[in-house]
């Protein structure tokens, strides 16, 4: 996917799991039109980049396993 990383630190929301506490490393979504980015909540660098079909199946996958 071609997501525009350049912003990433921006003003973009960015998303993170109600279960990570402060201090600690967590995973963070940052919603893009093309779908998703994800980054280290403390080095803020992005990791990777998923469409929003990718997406929905790694959440899909994920629910399944909870």
């Amino acid at each position: 996917m071609a997501a525009d990383v350049r912003d990433i630190n921006s003003s973009r929301i960015w998303l993170r799991s109600s279960r990570c506490t402060p201090g600690k490393n967590c995973v963070e979504v940052g919603h893009t039109e093309a779908g998703v980015i994800i980054r280290d909540s403390k080095s803020k660098t992005a990791l990777h980049a998923l469409n929003n079909v990718s997406w929905t199946a790694f959440l899909t996958h994920c629910r399944t396993l909870g």
